[in-house]
């Protein structure tokens, strides 16, 4: 288990708008390398239109946390996205955006599969079952980015900060495969992302 704290990543700025890097996994590769089996990041868009970077042989997820984006793919779909939506699409097409926004990105090797939501529950308290994660053969990885603050006990004891994140393997839990959350403003909300190594 691994808490990272939104206050200690380091941030890249871009000619259009800055990126913050979650994650990557393996932890010695780098994302210029492109040696990554995936990784998370947090970018920040802040011109109207641009143009994404090409990354052959890699899956991109892109879920929109602030304002509306609209990603074109030449010669494939376009998405339009409000908060909380997302796009797959690979990352060798040719995208193009439009809108100035917060999104989450998450970029996957071959043969790794993945899943990307939001949760939000509007209660104080709530019990967060990871069975999930325990009965998968394969090499599975879980991370919770908080997007409100809540502390989390069972398995872990920790708080976590709005922007914190929270990362689990498979070996990391115990029996009782359960996070209980609490909060003392009645609203949690986080984004849950696992990742399976086929």
């Amino acid at each position: 288990m691994k808490l990272i704290q939104k206050d200690k990543l380091h941030t890249i700025y871009w000619s259009g708008g800055a990126s913050t890097e979650i994650m990557i996994y393996p932890e010695y590769t780098f994302y210029a390398g492109k040696k990554f089996k995936w990784r998370v990041s947090i970018a920040t868009i802040e011109k109207e239109k641009t143009i994404f970077t090409q990354l052959p042989g890699y899956s991109r997820r892109t879920m929109v946390l602030e304002g509306n984006l609209t990603l074109v793919h030449r010669g494939h779909h376009t998405s339009t996205l409000a908060p909380f939506a997302q796009d797959r699409y690979e990352g060798d097409w040719y995208t193009t955006s439009e809108g100035m926004v917060v999104n989450l990105n998450l970029m996957t090797a071959p043969f790794i599969s993945s899943l990307m939501k939001v949760e939000f529950f509007h209660e104080r308290y709530v019990t967060y079952p990871l069975n999930c994660l325990k009965e998968q053969n394969n090499e599975t990885h879980l991370l919770l980015i908080a997007l409100t603050s809540f502390e989390v006990q069972g398995t872990v004891n920790v708080s976590l900060n709005n922007g914190d994140t929270l990362y689990f393997k498979k070996n990391d839990l115990t029996d009782k495969d359960e996070l209980k959350l609490y909060t003392e403003t009645n609203f949690i909300r986080f984004v849950y992302i696992k990742i399976i190594e086929e």
